[in-house]
Protein backbone atom coordinates (compact mmCIF):
# COMPACT_ATOMS: atom_id res chain seq x y z
CA UNK A 1 0.00 0.00 0.00
CA UNK A 2 1.14 3.52 -0.63
CA UNK A 3 0.07 6.73 1.03
CA UNK A 4 -2.05 8.98 -1.16
CA UNK A 5 -1.64 12.65 -0.37
CA UNK A 6 -4.59 14.92 0.37
CA UNK A 7 -3.75 16.90 -2.77
CA UNK A 8 -3.93 13.84 -5.01
CA UNK A 9 -7.23 12.79 -3.43
CA UNK A 10 -8.58 16.28 -4.13
CA UNK A 11 -7.47 15.91 -7.76
CA UNK A 12 -9.46 12.65 -7.97
CA UNK A 13 -12.58 14.43 -6.67
CA UNK A 14 -12.06 17.39 -9.03
CA UNK A 15 -11.64 15.13 -12.07
CA UNK A 16 -14.68 13.08 -11.08
CA UNK A 17 -16.72 16.29 -10.75
CA UNK A 18 -15.69 17.13 -14.33
CA UNK A 19 -17.04 13.71 -15.45
CA UNK A 20 -13.61 12.30 -16.28
CA UNK A 21 -13.81 8.49 -16.48
CA UNK A 22 -12.32 6.32 -13.74
CA UNK A 23 -9.95 4.88 -16.33
CA UNK A 24 -8.65 8.31 -17.33
CA UNK A 25 -8.34 9.35 -13.67
CA UNK A 26 -6.28 6.20 -13.10
CA UNK A 27 -4.06 7.00 -16.11
CA UNK A 28 -3.50 10.56 -14.93
CA UNK A 29 -3.09 9.95 -11.18
CA UNK A 30 -2.19 6.28 -10.83
CA UNK A 31 -5.01 5.89 -8.28
CA UNK A 32 -6.85 2.59 -8.73
CA UNK A 33 -10.57 2.59 -9.45
CA UNK A 34 -11.42 0.94 -6.11
CA UNK A 35 -9.42 3.60 -4.27
CA UNK A 36 -11.12 6.32 -6.29
CA UNK A 37 -14.48 4.96 -5.17
CA UNK A 38 -13.36 5.00 -1.52
CA UNK A 39 -12.16 8.59 -1.84
CA UNK A 40 -15.38 9.70 -3.52
CA UNK A 41 -17.58 7.88 -0.98
CA UNK A 42 -15.73 9.52 1.90
CA UNK A 43 -15.96 12.91 0.20
CA UNK A 44 -19.70 12.53 -0.42
CA UNK A 45 -20.40 11.49 3.18
CA UNK A 46 -18.08 13.89 5.02
CA UNK A 47 -17.22 16.68 2.59
CA UNK A 48 -13.52 15.89 3.05
CA UNK A 49 -11.13 13.55 1.24
CA UNK A 50 -9.31 12.48 4.41
CA UNK A 51 -10.52 10.94 7.64
CA UNK A 52 -9.90 13.31 10.50
CA UNK A 53 -9.45 11.54 13.84
CA UNK A 54 -11.80 12.54 16.62
CA UNK A 55 -10.09 14.86 19.06
CA UNK A 56 -9.62 13.51 22.53
CA UNK A 57 -8.67 15.32 25.73
CA UNK A 58 -6.79 12.32 27.12
CA UNK A 59 -3.04 12.08 27.26
CA UNK A 60 -2.15 9.25 24.89
CA UNK A 61 1.31 8.27 26.03
CA UNK A 62 2.44 6.84 29.27
CA UNK A 63 5.79 8.06 30.57
CA UNK A 64 8.35 5.65 31.98
CA UNK A 65 7.36 6.81 35.46
CA UNK A 66 3.71 5.99 34.73
CA UNK A 67 4.73 2.52 33.58
CA UNK A 68 6.85 1.95 36.68
CA UNK A 69 3.89 3.04 38.80
CA UNK A 70 1.58 0.57 37.06
CA UNK A 71 4.13 -2.23 37.38
CA UNK A 72 4.45 -1.54 41.10
CA UNK A 73 0.66 -1.65 41.46
CA UNK A 74 0.65 -5.07 39.81
CA UNK A 75 3.49 -6.32 42.02
CA UNK A 76 1.63 -5.10 45.09
CA UNK A 77 -1.70 -6.57 43.96
CA UNK A 78 -1.23 -9.19 41.18
CA UNK A 79 -4.99 -9.64 40.63
CA UNK A 80 -5.68 -5.94 40.10
CA UNK A 81 -8.23 -5.12 37.39
CA UNK A 82 -7.50 -2.81 34.45
CA UNK A 83 -10.18 -0.42 35.67
CA UNK A 84 -8.46 -0.26 39.07
CA UNK A 85 -5.12 0.45 37.39
CA UNK A 86 -6.78 3.19 35.37
CA UNK A 87 -8.27 4.78 38.49
CA UNK A 88 -4.98 4.54 40.42
CA UNK A 89 -3.08 6.12 37.53
CA UNK A 90 -5.55 8.97 37.32
CA UNK A 91 -5.64 9.55 41.08
CA UNK A 92 -1.92 9.26 41.77
CA UNK A 93 -0.28 10.43 38.55
CA UNK A 94 -3.10 12.65 37.17
CA UNK A 95 -2.88 10.77 33.88
CA UNK A 96 -6.07 9.78 32.08
CA UNK A 97 -5.72 6.97 29.54
CA UNK A 98 -8.05 4.33 28.17
CA UNK A 99 -8.21 0.75 29.37
CA UNK A 100 -6.91 -0.25 25.94
CA UNK A 101 -3.79 1.89 26.41
CA UNK A 102 -3.10 0.22 29.75
CA UNK A 103 -3.73 -3.22 28.27
CA UNK A 104 -1.34 -2.56 25.38
CA UNK A 105 1.33 -1.30 27.77
CA UNK A 106 1.00 -4.46 29.87
CA UNK A 107 1.39 -6.64 26.78
CA UNK A 108 4.51 -4.72 25.73
CA UNK A 109 5.91 -5.26 29.24
CA UNK A 110 5.14 -9.01 28.92
CA UNK A 111 2.39 -9.11 31.56
CA UNK A 112 -0.36 -11.63 30.98
CA UNK A 113 -4.01 -11.26 31.85
CA UNK A 114 -6.24 -13.81 33.47
CA UNK A 115 -9.67 -13.91 31.87
CA UNK A 116 -12.49 -13.29 34.35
Amino acid sequence: HRHISRELKEVVVCLDNKSVSHYNIWQFTGVARSTQKQILTLYQSTGDVCCIPVECNRKHCLTSLDIVFLESCIEWQPDIMLSELQAALETTCTVSVSLTTISHMLKRCRFTQKQV
